[in-house]
């Protein structure tokens, strides 16, 4: 992912969106990602009739997850900066999906009331905003008090290769967490959640493990950081070859923050 995090700022902007709608789904499809998701799904407790908000909807696989969950009593709004992702997520819903709905916007300034929402979601778009925090205490404003806010991060610093010339895994790990505006932000979200009003903030670690190549280039593009610097060609080599032996380790950590807005 680290090569497209310049798309990912601004992707309406970006040379190629289609690449970005690729990689979220990739994302979206990938085991155990897709198991995590709905996982967080049932930390955010809703019931039939609830509102939900997901901030950084992208094309919107995991609001219409949302709609099933509320019913049709129920309203669940999708956000995002990006006009192409909320376009293409409106392409890819129908009335069959239940009540969702989809708006382009500012996280760092959200067009709702105070309590609006029972419940709201951010996941992996908390690395590309401006101001995480900022962000966050906008997700606790338009939540009720009680209401339960889930935030999900990847943490690059966590980035692992089993590598022949460690040097060359640290200096992509290194080059992985500062192409992202909020490289660490996974570690910090239990501190800027709670910052931002939350109470009972719990943390939960998820690391992916990859062992083939194939998943790594899909989700990783780690071929795309040999363009930032040309000396990871020869770990981009070792890793094709420890794969075509049985012998390709990678992670990567997630945090999952679940808060109660006081």
């Amino acid at each position: 992912m680290p090569g497209l995090a310049r798309d990912f700022t601004d992707i309406d902007s970006a040379p190629d969106p289609e690449r970005c709608v690729s990689y979220l789904d990739a994302v979206a499809t990938a085991e155990p990602i897709a198991a995590g998701k709905r996982r967080r799904d049932r930390l955010l407790a809703l019931r039939p009739g609830d509102a939900a908000l997901d901030v950084g909807c992208g094309t919107g696989d995991d609001i219409r997850a949302l709609a099933s969950l509320v019913g049709p009593n129920g309203r669940v709004v999708g956000f995002d900066a990006s006009r192409s992702l909320i376009a293409e997520a409106r392409r890819r819903t129908t009335a069959e999906h239940g009540p969702v709905e989809f708006i382009v916007g500012d996280a760092h300034a959200l067009p709702f009331e105070d309590g609006e929402f029972d419940a709201a979601r951010i996941e992996r778009t908390l690395q590309h905003v401006e101001n995480p925090g900022q962000v966050l205490c906008e997700l606790v404003r338009v939540v009720r008090p009680g209401g339960v806010i889930v935030t999900c991060e990847p943490d690059w610093g966590t980035l692992v290769f089993d590598a022949t010339e460690p040097e060359l895994a640290r200096l992509a790990e290194r080059i992985a967490t500062s192409s992202l505006r909020h490289g660490w932000i996974g570690r910090q979200l239990r501190g800027r959640l709670l910052d931002a009003g939350c109470a009972d903030a719990t943390v939960t670690a998820e690391t992916i493990v990859i062992d083939d190549y194939a998943t790594l280039q899909r989700l990783g593009n780690i071929e795309l950081l040999i363009a930032r610097e040309p000396r990871l060609e020869a770990l981009v080599v070792d890793l094709r070859s420890r794969a075509a032996r049985g012998r390709l380790f990678t992670s990567l950590t997630t945090f999952t923050v679940c808060g109660r807005v006081t």
